[in-house]
C-alpha cells in the first residue's frame, strides 16, 4: 500500500509536466554497517509514471556517496526557477 501511495503521489507531483521538468529517484538497500532497507529500491517503480508525465528522470540503485553527490549536483546545477523538481529518496541518508 505505500507504495502504491508513493507512486500516485510522485505521478500526481509531475502533473501537468513541463519539457524541463526532471527528478531524480535514488533508493539504497545495502550498506556497510546497516541492515538492509528492504523495499527501499521500490522508489524505482515511479521512473515510467515520472516520465510518462513528461520528466526527464535520472535514477541511483545502491550508489557510492561519490555517485550520490554527482547525481544530485548535476540535478541541481540544471534547476532554474520556472522548473518543477521532484526528488525521491528511499533507504538511509545521513
Amino acid at each position: 500500500m505505500k507504495k502504491c501511495t508513493l507512486i500516485a503521489a510522485l505521478t500526481a507531483l509531475a502533473l501537468p509536466a513541463m519539457a524541463e521538468d526532471t527528478a531524480v529517484l535514488i533508493g539504497v538497500d545495502r550498506y556497510d554497517e546497516f541492515r538492509r532497507v528492504s523495499g527501499a529500491l521500490d522508489i524505482m517503480d515511479a521512473e515510467a509514471d515520472l516520465r510518462g508525465a513528461g520528466f526527464q528522470v535520472s535514477t541511483l540503485s545502491n550508489g557510492s556517496a561519490r555517485d550520490t553527490k554527482r547525481i544530485l549536483t548535476t540535478f541541481a546545477d540544471g534547476a532554474s526557477a520556472d522548473d518543477r523538481r521532484v526528488v525521491g529518496l528511499s533507504g538511509r541518508f545521513a
